[in-house]
């Protein structure tokens, strides 16, 4: 089978192959490979951005140029924090945009790229280097892509505004993120048993310590989800041990009642149950809490 060769299109930088032939047209950038030299110029040449000393030439350099290598090495020599992030709020690419990125500490710039860059994950990764609490709740509020939003959620405290995001926060992702930060039992209560999306209610559910509520939704919560979500915070092993032997649902919210049982009193009666799946998860339970609790029965 014929082998990459090492060389590329010394248009686009595209990799060439052996069986490849002066005359065949790029597959990239479709230019006809006319001279062998063209075709087979093995590392693009950069070593004159090495003469360049003017910065915005090579921010202008670092966006504009067509091979991807040339624009590599002009941001590698790029020092000027401004232009930087330039960079990386108009590079083509975000291999470029996110390595301009790395190189920029100003939180004022850091935010301009959050808000401008045209790659979802440069702003991301400028959102989780920004500590500023008044800017991240902007981002978090206003920011159009859903993404960017739950990465500068992960990064709030203040309680009130994740209270409201977890709300009226638009998309369910973002909501659910909002929660996973919310301290407030009342309002994770309210949460996880008036939402109207699983995703949410089961966020909720993560942060609730009301164990009545919890046993509550662990039965009768509607959604396998949220019904796992709860049975995985429970300690009530009487209602756990009900769930895994009696309950008629999904075998997963069984299985998760098993996992979350340390009753081994409880486990060994599911065990000799009628049911093979479940009977097995609690077989592998308790040897897990023996293997726990037995120094000598552990590898």
């Amino acid at each position: 089978m014929p082998e990459r060769a090492d060389r590329s299109c010394g248009n686009c930088g595209f990799p060439v192959f052996d069986w490849n032939k002066v005359g065949d047209r790029c597959p990239m950038c479709k230019c006809v490979w006319a001279r062998e030299e063209t075709k087979y110029s093995s590392i693009p040449d950069t070593s004159f951005v090495d003469k360049i000393t003017d910065q915005a030439l090579l921010a202008s350099t670092a966006i504009n140029a067509a091979d991807s290598s040339v624009r590599m090495a002009a941001v590698r020599k790029l020092s000027d924090a401004r232009l930087l992030a330039k960079v990386a709020v108009d590079a083509k690419d975000e291999v470029i945009g996110g390595f301009a990125l790395e190189k920029v500490a100003d939180e004022k710039l850091l935010t301009e790229i959050a808000v401008g860059a045209q790659h979802r994950h440069v702003r991301q990764d400028a959102v989780k280097r920004i500590t500023d609490q008044t800017v991240l709740a902007k981002i978090a509020a206003k920011e159009r892509d859903e993404f960017v939003r739950i990465a500068a959620i992960e990064k709030l405290t203040d309680q009130t505004l994740l209270a409201r995001i977890a709300t009226v926060g638009g998309h369910p992702f973002v909501r659910a993120a909002a929660l996973r930060r919310v301290i407030d039992q009342v309002v994770l209560a309210e949460m996880a048993i008036k939402d109207w999306h699983p995703d949410v209610r089961a966020a909720a559910i993560e942060n609730l310590a009301d164990q009545t509520l919890l046993a509550k939704l662990a039965v009768k919560g509607g959604d396998d989800l949220v019904r796992i979500a709860a049975i995985k915070n429970l300690t009530d092993q009487v209602v756990l041990a009900n769930i895994a032997a009696n309950d008629c649902a999904n075998s997963s919210v069984r299985a998760a009642a098993v996992k979350n049982l340390t009753d081994q009193t409880l486990l060994a009666k599911i065990a000799e149950g009628s049911d093979p799946f479940t009977c097995g998860e609690a077989r592998r339970r308790l040897d897990s809490l023996a293997r726990t609790t037995d120094p000598v029965l552990e590898p």
